[in-house]
């Protein structure tokens, strides 16, 4: 017999965020390791969300989800949330959390389930699952996709300290905490004080391509995803494939640097201002997921960005553009798990100055001059350990571990 495992989440399929894709694949794989899933989530329609079932293919059709509806907050209501945000703002929104509760205490009316997990940076997700636990006396898990000191957002760094002080006290009564990243795990386990999983973020098998392209008509570079603005520079990019021009090693008419992604335009005009180079970026704006999937699978090369210094912090566009096959050229080294992602499963290389992203251009563009492609050289086996499946399977280990020491 199945156990079943309460997943609350806030964004969940189809919810066409970032955030769905972790809750939406542990949901998707969990029951091929003896985990039913029963999803607590808010109910996403086209008019308040990015609207989009794709976000993780092929879900189950009979998943189980009780969905929370609850109308934008008026008048008082309006006036106790803003109140809670400042004063609290690990309960925001307290709409949700309060309509949560009420839908935890008729679940336990209708729902077995053996274990609780959510996964955060949202914050009153763990209160939400903590009362659940308190409630049905069931073992819960947090997991930590962020944490709260990287997340570029003024606020959130104004009230970090009472959001830091809370998640000590709610984390107290969690059965075990995971996290997506070697770096994060280490600042949780400093915070907390005890063992912290690490579940890195991953893709979806279905994703892989069945026929990779052997023919790419243009060596074209391309970044899917938001941009921001100094986090990091990407300038150093353009300045070697001007050098390259500029001594005729690369054909401008070969090449050209892709964006994908919404509200772009502004932060790529202020990073390639004045940059005598700048006419090879074509920004293509917001595109539909099906299509970005598209261009990720066509690209002669995928560009990441990363975040030196900001300790574990990992994207999990890194993992779906592995999931594409083509080869990762990411800017600057991390010296930290992007860098060993991509020495680790041969998937890609990270390049810092200007003369080291040179030398590796010339030779991806000599190797695309000579055959009409770059060849992706990953490691399949190794990249296989980060599907959603295979993390799936981990995060059910764990939780007939909580679930058997109980």
């Amino acid at each position: 017999m199945s156990r079943r495992l309460l997943i609350i989440a806030h964004h969940f399929p189809p919810s066409g965020i970032t955030a769905s894709r972790r809750p939406g694949g542990m949901a998707k794989y969990l029951p091929l390791f003896g985990w039913e899933p029963v999803v607590l989530t808010r109910a996403w329609r086209r008019d308040n969300c990015n609207y989009d079932p794709t976000i993780v293919p092929n879900l189950p059709f009979d998943l189980v989800r009780h969905e929370l509806d609850y109308p934008i907050p008026r008048g008082l209501s309006a006036a106790i949330e803003q109140t809670v945000r400042v004063a609290r703002p690990y309960l925001h929104p307290y709409s949700f959390l309060r309509t949560g509760r009420d839908a935890v205490n008729k679940l336990l009316h209708t729902e077995r389930f053996d274990a609780i997990w959510t996964t955060v940076p949202r914050d009153n997700l763990l209160d939400l699952a903590c009362y659940a636990s308190d409630v049905s006396g069931r073992p819960w898990i947090a997991d930590f996709r962020d944490v709260w000191q990287w997340i570029p957002n003024l606020f959130v760094k104004a009230t970090l300290p009472m959001r830091l002080h809370h998640e000590r006290r709610v984390l107290r009564s969690a059965a075990a905490i995971t996290t997506v990243s070697a770096g994060f795990a280490e600042t949780l386990q400093e915070r907390h004080g005890r063992v912290v999983r690490t579940i890195s973020h991953g893709f979806d098998p279905d994703l892989l391509p069945a026929t990779p392209p052997s023919i790419f008509p243009r060596f074209n570079i391309v970044f899917t995803g938001g941009v921001v603005l100094g986090r990091p520079n990407l300038r150093p990019l353009l300045d070697a494939l001007g050098r390259l021009i500029a001594r005729r090693a690369v054909d401008a008419r070969h090449v050209v640097l892709e964006f994908y992604g919404a509200g772009n335009a502004t932060r790529l005009a202020e990073m390639f201002a004045g940059h005598p180079y700048a006419y090879l970026v074509v920004d293509h704006g917001a595109v539909p997921r099906a299509q970005v999937i598209k261009y990720q699978r066509t690209a002669t090369l995928l560009l990441s960005a990363s975040h030196p210094g900001m300790r574990g912090w990992n994207t999990s566009k890194l993992y779906e553009y592995i999931a594409a096959g083509r080869p990762i050229l990411s800017i600057p080294h991390d010296h930290d798990c992007i860098d060993e992602l991509l020495q680790r499963t041969n998937a890609g290389t990270s390049c810092t100055s200007v003369e080291e992203i040179e030398g590796v251009l010339l030779g991806f563009y000599r190797e695309w001059k000579r055959t009409g492609a770059v060849a992706f050289r990953g490691h399949r086996e190794l990249i296989s350990r980060y599907s959603n499946r295979s993390q799936a399977g981990e995060l059910a280990a764990l939780l007939n571990e909580v679930v058997e020491r109980r």
